[in-house]
């Protein structure tokens, strides 16, 4: 699914905003294409619940604001915080662009559901990376099996004789796990044979 500039854009025309909660197309809006009048009476609504909105400083513009009569073929005239309680959308068109976090907040102050608000309002999420989970050390029990089982297939595998100097007896292993397509260092080799060497030495001190 292809990324939507609605998505990651911060900012969101004030027309664009009220047809976004309206629920319209914004073009249909515009040309008055494809519309009815309850959908444009809609919109008209929420433009004005928006204009109190900026008066109140709860959606923040950025940059300039400017108004016009939409019967007057005139340039759009800045317009500042006063003078706006006039503003009726029916005859006026505002061109301004808006902070579309602080239009999330602003919803989510009037106790709007996350779910109600139009997913190109809300913030974007950062993807955090799985937690690692921490690896548990072996059980004693489990890492004395594991090691016999090892010491086992060592001696069946050197004809029943497992060399004292470990890294012997760990040349001897690595040959072996090659011929069968497995590959281990001669220092990890090496360091198993000791532990296996030590269980074993530990298991003969044990009386009987």
């Amino acid at each position: 699914m292809a990324l939507s500039p609605w998505r990651v854009n911060p900012l969101i025309s004030f027309d664009d905003l009220a047809c976004l909660l309206a629920e319209v197309d914004p073009t249909n809006f515009e040309h008055r294409y494809n519309i009815d009048d309850d959908e444009i009476a809609l919109v008209w609504k929420w433009q004005s619940t928006i204009m109190g909105a900026i008066q109140a400083e709860r959606v923040n513009v950025i940059g300039s604001m400017s108004v016009k009569d939409w019967r007057d073929n005139g340039d759009y005239m800045p317009s500042g915080g006063q003078g706006l309680e006039a503003y009726d959308p029916k005859n006026d068109c505002v061109h301004a662009q808006l902070d579309k976090r602080s239009a999330f907040n602003w919803l989510k102050a009037l106790d709007v559901k996350d779910d109600e608000i139009p997913e190109a309002l809300h913030p974007p999420t950062s993807i955090k990376a799985p937690k690692r989970q921490e690896e548990k050390p072996v059980h004693h029990r489990s890492k004395t099996t594991y090691l016999k089982l090892i010491e086992a297939l060592a001696l069946e595998a050197m004809g029943g004789d497992m060399p004292a100097e470990p890294y012997k007896a760990a040349g001897m292993l690595q040959t072996i796990l090659n011929k069968h397509g497995l590959h281990l260092d001669e220092e990890t080799i090496a360091k198993v044979i000791k532990e296996v060497q030590a269980s074993r030495d530990d298991r003969d001190s044990v009386p009987y």
